[in-house]
């Protein structure tokens, strides 16, 4: 089967079956009649001269979407494909144009005698325009480097406080190993999956201790390493041990340098969730109980707007 691409992109994809040999013949058949592989179009698309100009984004769009891992991500790449980008810096481009001299557009903040643009002639609604389509841009890149590398979303704290648990529950199956004997986990476990349609990596770590096996010394070394480079560290707590106590030992036990960006206080089928904490957090706090599965939809809901906030 043939399917050629709409003009002028002369872009012709062949789907066939009959083993490797039959498709490296045909592939090999159709470089001789002068078409070029996507490997070296994606090689291309890499070279360093090329990087930041727009007319590489659709080739690169294509050869991303060959790995995006979720609906939502292979969407926003069809959108690139298909021009969007371009699209938007076009139109940001045309809002400049229509400043006149390009000085004009790197004039400095007007003075409080300065304030009208329409005084030179200026129009208000292109400068407006342009700002915003150039802040939406800045604000969404960091998405944008997700779409095909997973989002790295690391659970540490101390030892029992249920992160395996809670790591089975938010994937819906065992991954971790689940023991009640502190030090169960030595190294960090990662899993793929996707939390609120974006590619997500999950991490368990060996509980944050001071510990003389250097066996576990090891693991909770690479612990501290994984929450570090982090795009989300969640500290996870017994809600039994801090509920009515001080959370400062708690929060001890990350390294100095990491803040979680979300406090996770599990097993609460173990107290009473209505007492208060003596200590505020000022992020966003959520009561868990792996073994009931209490606040896991709340949980990935929270991860996914720390994550992808706008």
């Amino acid at each position: 089967m043939v399917r050629v691409a709409e003009q002028p992109d002369h872009e012709i994809e062949v789907h066939c079956h009959g083993g490797i040999a039959a498709v490296e013949r045909i592939i090999s058949q159709l470089v001789a009649g002068g078409c070029v592989r996507v490997k070296e179009v994606k090689e291309k698309a890499e070279d360093k001269s090329n990087q930041g100009n727009i007319l590489t984004i659709k080739q690169e769009a294509q050869i991303a979407l060959q790995h995006a891992t979720t609906e939502k991500a292979s969407l926003i790449l069809l959108d690139q494909f298909n021009g969007a980008l371009t699209t938007t810096v076009q139109s940001i481009i045309a809002d400049l144009q229509a400043l006149g001299p390009v000085g004009r557009a790197l004039l400095p903040v007007p003075t409080d005698a300065d304030t009208n643009p329409s005084e030179k002639n200026i129009p208000a609604d292109a400068i407006t325009n342009a700002l915003s389509q150039l802040k939406t841009l800045h604000n969404t890149w960091q998405t944008g480097k997700h779409l095909t590398t997973a989002w790295q979303v690391v659970l540490g704290g101390p030892p029992n406080v249920g992160k395996s648990s809670l790591i089975n529950a938010m994937l819906g199956f065992d991954r971790s190993i689940v023991f009640d004997q502190p030090g169960t986990t030595r190294d960090v476990v990662s899993t793929r999956t996707s939390i609120g349609g974006w590619p997500v990596e999950l991490s368990d770590t060996a509980g944050l201790r001071d510990i003389d096996c250097e066996i576990e010394q090891e693991g909770v070394a690479r612990g501290r390493e994984q929450l570090t480079t982090a795009d989300c560290v969640l500290l996870v707590l017994d809600a039994s041990e801090v509920v009515g106590a001080n959370l400062d030992s708690g929060f001890d036990v990350l390294a100095d340098g990491i803040a979680p960006d979300i406090l996770v206080l599990n097993k609460i089928d173990l107290c009473d969730i209505e007492q208060r904490l003596s200590k505020k957090f000022s992020g966003p706090i959520v009561w868990t109980s792996a073994v009931n599965d209490e606040g896991t939809e709340e949980l990935l809901s929270q991860i996914a707007t720390a994550l992808v906030p706008e």
